[in-house]
């Protein structure tokens, strides 16, 4: 009767379909989740979680990164990300020259050429201590003056004294102004 078979054999496929299993292969984008007990060529799916691949191409390119590499979860693609090597540019401590060309490097911004350090602000060889007072600028290896030493007075030269020279003609004190190097006065 319809009770009995001639001989008894294992279907898999139909075992697997019952059971929810109805894949062969994972599409790309998808990882095997489990596979069937009753045969391995049979499975289910899930979307491969892409570990270490953690950002949107937006942010793997942000400025100063590149990509680097790409994994597929399910419709979304995420990315590795890596700092811009920049070949050909180099970190500047004082900042790029004028007219050169910038690249970011992560966070750094680096130079096709950078700019010196030093100011070259000073052109004393030395310094007259007698006229000036003086500033060395170790990158130039020169002085810059920044004032005059004292009794000198504007371009460092040492002032007149000379009540008389100066227009104070009167010896005998009157209304007026009295010259301050001496008891002469410029009456009114």
């Amino acid at each position: 009767n319809s009770k009995y078979y001639a001989r008894c054999t294992e279907n898999s496929t139909k075992a697997c379909n019952d059971l929810g299993y109805t894949l062969t292969s994972c599409p790309e984008g998808q990882i095997v989740d489990t596979n069937c007990i009753y045969s391995s060529l049979y499975m289910k799916c899930k979307c491969d979680t892409c570990e270490g691949f953690d950002y949107a191409h937006i942010d793997a390119t942000a400025q100063g990164y590149v990509t680097d590499g790409e994994c597929k979860s399910c419709d979304k693609i995420k990315y590795k990300r890596k700092e811009n090597l920049c070949n050909g540019y180099e970190k500047c401590d004082c900042g790029g020259a004028v007219g050169s060309k910038s690249c970011w490097s992560g966070s750094v911004e680096k130079y096709s050429s950078c700019k010196s350090c030093c100011a070259n602000n000073c052109n004393l060889d030395s310094c007259d201590s007698n006229a000036y007072v003086c500033k060395y600028e170790s990158c130039s290896n020169k002085y810059c003056a920044t004032g005059c030493a004292i009794n000198h007075k504007e371009w460092c030269e040492q002032p007149t004294i000379n009540c008389v020279a100066m227009g104070y003609k009167s010896a005998t004190s009157c209304a007026g102004l009295k010259c301050p190097y001496g008891e002469y006065w410029h009456c009114v």
